[in-house]
């Protein structure tokens, strides 16, 4: 019976979750007078505690600015965005039945908020979808480690519209429980065949003096949107992953759903690649503009340069909004690993030579 119990439990442990719960919300107000649509989305970490993270964005500029939450007591909820303190931005206030208000602080401003649950009709109806792999082993020295895998995904609820956003990612993609299922079966067999072979490598006695906590693989996968509005929806992928080292690689791409249009953007529905040579001269000297950057030597021969890249290059992630392109770069890909990802904003009017004919946000 009990070995029965222990199944059941750990089944339950790699079973998807389904369901509109409210782990997420759609916030309309205002940040003293200034109009703001803020998301919230619960997310679990690896002690299967929630906590919100999301973005809010000025109406008048559509660029989502990613928030975390750092405390929530009661009602009490801390929203921050940034960790500098001259760039901190801070929401203290309480949060109940979907309304959010108390003040936003940066710097020496000190403003009042207030959000409510958006009526928007054209707003998206997302779906939180959950599934998780927990791979525990015992190493012949008595040490248990473990692996584990967690989807945690707010995606559209229709179901041929989630499929049209994952298709992008993995062709192979029908629906979320068979999709993770496999990939956690895939993870399962993986983890355990890479312990075994890292086991070869020691001998018993090594084994009791060895402290294999590096062997604690950890993956997280996470989707949500980040600007859900009258014309666009903006959806980031993004994930974590831990195999032994120094620290863990993360990366995130962002999908961008024009709603006139029906469709998922590319960049060649914005920008006329057959002008790639001269959009990414705009890039460059926009790029050495905004850090002081003289023109004649590479992006990191510069002193106090923070680019290990000497080129920028067009990166096809891409968000919108409506005065220009954000252009978004992974990790060591423009700068260290230390600053993090790279974001570069192209202003509509920078490019206009270059906008395909009909575009407009």
């Amino acid at each position: 019976m009990k070995n029965f119990l222990f199944y059941l439990f750990t089944l339950c442990l790699s079973l998807p979750s389904f369901g509109q719960s409210k782990d997420y919300y759609l916030l309309d107000g205002t940040i003293d007078q200034s109009p703001v649509r803020m998301i919230l989305s619960r997310m679990t970490d690896d002690d299967n505690a929630k906590s919100f993270q999301g973005y809010y964005s000025y109406n008048s500029q559509d660029i989502p600015i990613f928030l975390y939450q750092e405390e929530m007591k009661g009602n009490a909820l801390k929203l921050i965005h940034g960790g500098d303190e001259n760039s901190q931005e801070i929401f203290n206030g309480t949060f109940q039945n979907g309304i959010y208000k108390g003040t936003w602080l940066k710097g020496k401003k000190n403003l009042k908020f207030e959000f409510k649950e958006s009526s928007s009709k054209n707003s998206t109806e997302i779906v939180h979808l959950i599934n998780k792999k927990i791979v525990p082993l015992n190493l012949p020295s008595g040490t248990q480690i473990q692996g584990s895998y967690s989807y945690d995904w707010y995606l559209p609820k229709d179901l041929e519209f989630q499929k049209e956003l994952l298709k992008m990612i993995d062709p192979s993609y029908a629906d979320f429980e068979s999709y993770t299922n496999k990939s956690l079966a895939v993870f399962e067999y993986e983890y355990k065949d890479e312990i075994q072979d890292n086991l070869k490598n020691f001998s018993e006695e090594e084994l009791k003096t060895f402290s294999p906590m590096s062997w604690n693989y950890t993956y997280y996968e996470y989707f949500q949107p980040l600007l859900d509005n009258d014309h666009y929806l903006i959806m980031n992928h993004s994930g974590y992953q831990y195999t032994g080292g120094a620290h863990g690689i993360s990366y995130q791409n962002h999908f961008t759903y024009d709603k006139r249009k029906k469709k998922w953007l590319k960049l060649f529905d914005v920008l006329d690649m057959d002008k790639i040579g001269e959009i990414t001269e705009i890039l460059d000297k926009s790029i050495r503009k905004k850090y002081n950057l003289p023109k004649a030597i590479g992006l990191s021969q510069s002193e106090n340069s923070i680019f290990i890249n000497d080129h920028i290059h067009i990166s096809d992630d891409f968000t919108l909004s409506k005065n220009g392109i954000t252009f978004h770069y992974g990790l060591y890909d423009m700068t260290p690993y230390a600053y993090g990802y790279f974001d570069h904003f192209i202003s509509y009017e920078d490019l206009k030579p270059y906008l395909q004919k009909g575009f407009s946000y």
